[in-house]
């Protein structure tokens, strides 16, 4: 019998005979619990990123309009808009183009599908469109963005 004073300390571990993997399960509660809150925080960090199409529809909208203010403005300071094979390169390098005050953009960025952005022009109005989601022309969800030439651009 041990003495009743026996500090805890200086008493060996027993494993209690019908638990022979006790120290096992030990180790492993906390490992499965650590990987459920992983789990529910790579779920919730999914659920927040703003990867709908709605939402790539949105930027991409978003980035054929700011194309199309520059385009106005290169048209407005040349007199001209940049012929469809000049394209939207004439918004970064000057082709030529007489009074060319530029750049009107940086950088030509693709659009959220990473296809680059298209480019028409015809005497009353400019297009810059995007091939969506299926990086196809001329398909249901390709969008197009126009605006018509003349005046000072916003």
């Amino acid at each position: 019998m041990r003495p009743f004073f026996q500090s805890h300390a200086t008493r060996q571990p027993t494993l209690h005979p019908t638990m022979p993997g006790r120290p096992l399960l030990r180790f492993l509660v906390p490992i499965v619990i650590l990987a459920a809150l992983g789990a529910a925080l790579v779920q919730t960090a999914r659920q927040l990123k703003p990867d709908t199409v709605a939402s790539q529809r949105q930027l991409a909208t978003d980035n054929a309009h700011t194309l199309l203010v520059a385009l106005q403005r290169l048209a407005f300071d040349c007199g001209r808009p940049p012929t469809e094979r000049e394209g939207l390169v004439a918004l970064i390098h000057n082709p030529g183009m007489t009074n060319w005050q530029g750049p009107y953009i940086f950088e030509l960025k693709p659009d959220p599908w990473g296809h680059t952005f298209r480019y028409g022009e015809s005497p009353h109005e400019l297009r810059v469109g995007s091939d969506g989601v299926d990086g196809q022309p001329d398909t249901t969800d390709d969008l197009w963005c126009v605006q018509p030439l003349g005046g000072r651009p916003g």
